[in-house]
């Protein structure tokens, strides 16, 4: 689970539950007491937990029904924050009855949220995702509004998990409105925070046409920001930042984004969060590489694996694989294949090594849940001696339990396999990505060219060989390193204007070559040759510290079916001379056609 999002719940959590008074008009003093017990989960859950446990056996001894069922379900919200989720669940549905019994309807209902809670921490989403629909129903039904945003803003959560974003964005929305009409700060920075989050993921899945998504999570994260930054709290400031920098990266500010990351990392090193230093950290490499800053990236990257093997710094297993893969990814665009090989394969293994132990904490879970019932059941058997009937339905039982057991480590067996099949699966797509794009610009290069052209069904296309005007004066007069960065802008340069079915490729040096299949009028035209002339001339380049001018020429030629692919390219090319001879910064068309031939080639 993101860690944004772990955070956006406890703050509704902790806010739920403190703000629940409103159920409690009915309460006696006894209840009132425990309520008061029940606050102490935002300061000290262990002293809740024991001041609970004495409420309740007083409860149990002053014959207080509602008292108990209240006991139980506060003692398990401690013990929930402790993290001893198998009791916490066991109390909950012990209380959910009591409720039912006394026709405590909104008790229910709350318990019910409760119930989900317990079950998101423990990822049984499908139970989760119940017991919300179910309290969402109760509360609806007797008018609580309030109260049934928190549930959604729960809901929204569970939906992001499962990756139904769609599902999460509705109900978030819904939520946030509930609690903006109510004037409730903290819900309203919590429950935008994770629907900031899950527009974000809907924005990736659906790829990067879909701006209204992007603009949208901008709008609800600034907002968490200013309520968080109003409310003092560093830790919300924290996670929006963040997302806040993942945005800014996303769009290609890597200047921005940088400020966001930077004023993150300060934030994580003000409340003293180790693990949120690190994930800041590694959202600057991000940065650093995606703006063609490898020497930059690679030296970070280096004092954070520095840093974590002596100890200075912690990392999570899986931040380290990601940091690994970081570095891989920096050494290969660099041109370093053997330290990239190493650091790939030492990402793999420590990857497995984090499964196997988890397999085997997962294993000890088990035995010892295990060796538990086996006692029970035992001291069960011993109680009832002389009762021969349910002594076999314990043995029963007991038979049962074993099945289960055995049932529970094959699956949790084959989710390993699954999981090594998925890691083998991805490092297999990675280096076939490698093999077949540029790694400065992540075009295509002539290899993943030759492929997609191959693959291309025979229909009308258009050529564009795009060369940068100056370039090499560029590259004397600012250096490399700006050059580099320069190549680097030129695909989400281009990326708006073009469709799925077209192919972008880093031809050699500083030309490009695009395939753009369909829609005659507008070859014609040369309306997209002049549209990719202007997105560059009518826009400077980023350099980080300054900005630098850059021009484009571009030659264009038909293909049509049947016509030999290096044929169209040189007549693409001797266009692409004409417009450098006729002063650069144009674009110039070649309409002559090749005989047709029944196959391309490049």
């Amino acid at each position: 689970m993101p860690s944004n999002l772990k955070f956006g719940i406890w703050i509704l959590l902790v806010w739920l539950t403190s703000g629940s008074a409103g159920l409690h008009a009915q309460s006696e003093m006894l209840t009132e007491r425990i309520f008061a017990a029940e606050a102490n989960m935002n300061s000290d859950p262990a002293l809740g937990v024991a001041q609970l446990k004495l409420l309740m056996d007083e409860a149990v001894a002053t014959d207080q029904p509602l008292a108990v069922a209240e006991a139980r379900r506060a003692l398990a919200l401690q013990l929930n924050v402790l993290g001893r989720n198998t009791e916490s669940l066991t109390l909950l549905e012990t209380a959910l009855e009591d409720f039912r019994r006394l026709n405590q309807p909104l008790r229910e209902a709350l318990t019910l949220r409760h119930i989900g809670v317990v079950h998101y921490d423990e990822n049984r989403l499908e139970q989760a995702t119940a017991s919300y629909i179910d309290a969402l129903r109760l509360f609806d039904k007797h008018g609580e509004a309030l109260e049934s945003a928190k549930t959604r803003a729960n809901l929204g959560n569970v939906y992001y998990a499962l990756e139904q974003f769609d599902q999460a964005i509705e109900v978030q929305r819904a939520a946030m409105a509930v609690f903006e009409q109510a004037g409730l700060e903290i819900g309203v920075a919590g429950t935008a925070m994770n629907l900031g989050a899950s527009l974000l993921a809907k924005q990736r899945q659906d790829g990067p046409s879909q701006s209204d998504e992007l603009s949208e999570a901008k709008l609800v994260l600034a907002k968490s920001l200013e309520i968080f930054e109003k409310l003092g709290n560093p830790r919300g400031e924290l996670k929006i930042l963040s997302n806040l920098g993942r945005v800014a990266l996303m769009e290609g500010q890597f200047e921005l984004s940088e400020n966001y990351y930077q004023r993150a990392l300060a934030r994580a090193r003000e409340v003293g969060d180790a693990a949120e230093v690190f994930i800041a950290e590694l959202h600057l490499l991000d940065v650093f590489a995606d703006s063609g800053r490898l020497e930059q990236a690679l030296a970070n990257a280096e004092r954070l694996l520095a840093a974590v093997d002596s100890g200075q710094m912690s990392a999570k297993p899986d931040d380290k694989v990601t940091l690994l893969s970081i570095a891989s990814s920096v050494h290969e665009r660099l041109g370093h294949q053997d330290q990239a090989l190493a650091l790939s394969k030492q990402a793999f293994d420590l990857g497995m090594s984090q499964a196997r132990r988890e397999l085997s904490q997962r294993m000890d879970e088990i035995r010892a849940q295990y060796q538990a019932e086996i006692l029970a059941a035992e001291n069960e058997r011993l109680r009832q001696e002389g009762e021969i009937a349910k002594l076999n339905a314990s043995r029963q039982q007991l038979l049962l339990i074993v099945a289960v057991v055995v049932a529970v480590l094959g699956l949790v067996l084959a989710g390993v396999m699954v999981q090594t099949l998925r890691m083998r699966e991805r490092i297999r797509k990675r280096l076939d990505h490698a093999a077949n794009h540029d790694p400065l610009t992540g075009c295509l290069n002539r290899r993943g060219l030759r492929q997609a052209v191959e693959d291309l069904p025979y229909a009308d296309a258009e050529i564009l060989l795009i060369d940068l005007d100056d370039f090499k004066k560029l590259n004397d007069t600012l250096g490399h390193d700006a050059g580099d960065a320069v190549l680097a802008q030129v695909r989400p340069r281009l990326s708006p204007l073009l469709r799925e079915s077209d192919l972008l490729c880093r031809w050699g040096g500083e030309e490009f070559l695009v395939v753009r299949r369909g829609d005659a009028q507008e070859r014609g035209s040369g309306s997209f040759g002049e549209r990719i002339r202007r997105c560059f001339a009518d826009q400077p380049m980023n350099l980080g510290q300054t900005e630098s001018a850059v021009t484009v020429s571009i030659g264009s030629a038909p293909l049509r079916p049947g016509m030999p692919f290096a044929e169209v390219l040189r007549a693409a090319d001797q266009a692409l001379l004409e417009a450098k001879r006729q002063g650069k910064n144009r674009h110039q068309a070649n309409q002559s056609s090749a005989q047709p031939s029944p196959a391309q080639s490049v």
